[in-house]
Order: C-alpha cells, then structure tokens, then sequence
C-alpha cells in the first residue's frame, strides 16, 4: 500500500543517516548569479486509459565549468474519478497522482562527486479555463538520499508545490494540432530536512514551446532559481538556468489523439530535481 511503503522509505532515511558522516557547519555566504544549462528528453507511453509511464534523461552543467549532472527518472502517472474538483462539472479537470523514482549522479571539478536516489509521491490538478489557457498545480513529496565521496551518506526530505499555466494564441497560421504556446512555470519547497547539497527554495519559469503535434513537442525556458547548500548554512546561489526540453509519446496515436486538460502541460518537474 502507498501509506506503508512510504513509512519503509522514512524507516529506512533514519538508519541512512545514522551511518553517515557528520559535516561541521561553516559560514554562511551569499553568491551572484550563476548561469546553467538544463538540457532533458520527456517521454510517455501510455498503458491504458488512466495509466501511463513517464520518464526522462537529463543532463546539466554551470559556467564557468565546475561540474556535471547526469539524471534519470521513471514513474507511474495514474488518472483519478477527481477528488478535488469534480464538483466543478462545467469546468473541464483532470486530477492524476504520480510516484517513482529519480537518480542523480554529480561530477564536480571542484568539489566532491555524488550520486542521488529520490523516491516521489504526488498529486496533480490541472484544469482548462478556454480554448486558450490552462491552470495545473502539482504537490509532491520526495525523499532523498546521497551518497557524497568526501561528506558521506546524508538523508533529505523536501515537498515540492507547483502552479503553472499554459497560454495558446489563436492559430492563424498553423494547424489545430500544432503551434506555438507559453508555458509558466512557479515553484515553491519546503525542505523537512536539508541534505548536504542543492536544497532548493524558490523557481520561476517563463518559456515558449513549439507543438508539432499532440506526440510531440519542443520547448525553452529562461529560468530564477534560489539554491541553498550545505543543509543551508553554505553557499546561497542565485542560478540564471536555460532549459530545453523535448516532450514525445512513444506510442502516440495520430488517428485517434489524446487531448487533455492542460495539453500541453509544459510540466517541469516536477517533473520537473
């Protein structure tokens, strides 16, 4: 059950910690803007009516050079009868919870290399308000748990709330399956318990994305995000982050598409570390 394999995961951060190696504090300092690329290829294959496999591989970097980050996530997006908003009957939801399971691996030039496993559970809410917009807000829980060369085995737990939006002009020169659209993106954590990297507090993401069709899409963003590290007590940065992103449903249907509420969703996020 998902009530019990959650306590297992919380059981098992206690003892993660317990064979971990402590790290002294150090003072605390403010950094200036950092600039990142962010670089992943979502993808989606639907099992049924209300189930699909989501996944992603990303790869990020900083300049000037000082590290690398490799990521790989997969889970299971299930679509519920709606909890929330299904009294709303005039306003067409879409309610789905999520979890699986993402993996990290940091190469740092500078510092010391890491490998990160992150367990997640959530529940996402999205709705069409027109033709042309569409509202989504996604909560999740992730557990965190790093392994780090020099700092040890350090156990971490965040939740994560995102609201984001979708703004599709009239199509005067493109096709109903295909054109141009704004996704916008904010995000909010509130880390339960910091661990020895990347704790991050604050992101926001305004973007332009291109649909070649209901499988397919191309998307950029220009992103702020607020890091702090070292549990909070080191570096704090503030990181100028360009994301590109390829979405694409593997067994996409052109006869008969899918559309949903929040198509396209523009997610991150949550996907989205």
């Amino acid at each position: 059950k998902p009530i019990s394999a959650i306590l297992c995961i919380l059981l098992f951060g206690v003892a993660f910690v317990a064979i971990g190696q402590e790290v002294p504090p150090q003072p605390s300092e403010e950094s200036e803007f950092s600039q990142q690329l962010w670089a992943s290829f979502d993808t989606s294959y639907k099992l049924s009516e209300k189930k699909q496999i989501k996944g992603d591989l990303g790869y990020r970097t900083i300049w000037p050079a000082s590290w690398n980050k490799f990521i790989v996530r997969g889970g299971l997006e299930v679509a519920t009868d709606g909890l929330i908003l299904k009294l709303f009957k005039k306003i067409k939801t879409q309610e789905n919870y999520t979890y699986g399971l993402g993996m990290f691996y940091l190469d740092s030039d500078t510092g010391s290399n890491s490998f990160e496993l992150r367990p997640y559970q959530g529940y996402r809410v999205s709705f069409k308000a027109s033709d042309r917009l569409a509202f989504g807000q996604y909560l999740r829980l992730e557990e965190r748990f790093q392994f780090s060369e020099s700092k040890g085995n350090s156990f971490g737990m965040r939740l994560r709330y995102q609201v984001t939006g979708v703004i599709r002009p009239k199509r005067h020169f493109f096709r109903e399956e295909s054109g141009v659209y704004f996704p916008m993106e904010a995000e909010i954590f509130f880390n339960i318990k910091k661990t020895s990297q990347f704790n991050d507090v604050l992101r926001l993401s305004p973007g332009i994305g291109y649909q070649i069709n209901y499988g397919f899409r191309l998307q950029a963003a220009i992103a702020y995000h607020y890091v702090q590290d070292e549990a909070g007590q080191v570096a704090k940065s503030n990181d100028l982050i360009y994301k590109f992103k390829i979405y694409k449903t593997l067994n996409f249907d052109k006869k008969n598409p899918e559309t949903k509420p929040n198509e396209p969703s523009g997610e991150p996020d949550f996907r989205k570390p």
